[in-house]
């Protein structure tokens, strides 16, 4: 396997309603250790309401485990109330060839930015 597309860390889209009480993100979490060992598992949260925004990252001790993970993009959560249990699995960054050169979205915010006054920079 190409070391660009090594992916140990993946971004678990779920419904917030299914996911309010600690026995619930037991479930979430067993889940995901299904594939894999988990090595972190982390809610993110919104910084002014702290309320959970209905996204989850989970890194995988093992490449392999990750990608186990997301070869089933939408998938069923037993234990979490219906229709609140499918949830969408993807990569966190989605895997790229490793090229040495720089990505044009950032080569295209580079030149967008030497394009501006130097009073806006």
């Amino acid at each position: 396997m190409a070391f660009g597309n090594l992916v140990r860390l993946v971004v678990v889209k779920h419904k917030v309603e299914a996911i309010r009480s600690l026995a619930a993100s037991q479930k979430l979490l067993d889940h995901m250790k299904q594939f894999g060992t988990v090595t972190s598992f982390k809610f993110m949260r919104d910084p002014v309401t702290n309320e959970r925004t209905g996204l989850a990252f989970v890194s995988y001790l093992q490449y392999s485990d990750a990608e186990e993970a997301i070869r089933t993009r939408l998938q069923t959560v037993s234990g979490l109330p219906e229709p609140h249990n499918t949830i969408d699995v993807t990569p966190k960054n989605p895997p790229t060839r490793c090229t040495g050169l720089v990505p044009a979205t950032v080569a295209s915010a580079r030149a967008q930015l030497a394009m501006l006054p130097a009073s806006f920079v």
